[in-house]
């Protein structure tokens, strides 16, 4: 089959799209199972109740009632993490930075998550394209994030 090079450019958007699309899904998975294993030792088997004690989740506690309301709205998961963004992931780190077993590592992973915000925002909202510099900055990022994990 012959295809044009309009057809040929949505063909290769599409494919970079969900590309990315995948990776940010499995990163955030990531982040969210890291944050629950290391909320739980810092908080206790109830961290939950702490955590939205002491950080502005707002957004994320109205997007879990929404979807509680809703029979369209499929359920995301058990814990408030699973309907946070990732700013709300920022406030999360920011309040209990000791998350992680050094300072650095925490900056690290702040340092990004706008970011990363931005990325997934292009793609949820159908953006033509993302700047290469936000491409860059995720590259830099999954690579530090790799490593502050294996550590």
């Amino acid at each position: 089959m012959i295809y044009s090079p309009e057809k040929l450019k949505i063909k290769k958007n599409a494919e970079f799209f969900s590309k990315l699309y995948f990776l940010l899904y499995h990163l955030e998975n990531s982040i969210r199972k890291f944050l629950n294993k290391r909320l739980s030792s810092i908080l206790g088997s109830d961290w939950e109740k702490t955590l939205v004690q002491t950080v502005d989740l707002t957004k994320a506690n109205s997007i879990k009632r929404e979807t509680n309301l809703s029979e369209m709205l499929q359920d995301r998961g058990d814990s408030i993490l699973f309907y946070c963004m990732w700013d709300d992931y920022g406030k999360i780190i920011k309040q209990y930075p000791q998350i992680f077993s050094n300072a650095r590592d925490c900056d690290e992973v702040l340092a990004h998550l706008n970011s990363l915000a931005k990325i997934r925002n292009a793609i949820a909202h159908n953006t033509a394209t993302i700047p290469q510099e936000y491409q860059d900055e995720l590259t830099l990022f999954l690579k530090k994030y790799i490593k502050i994990m294996k550590n």
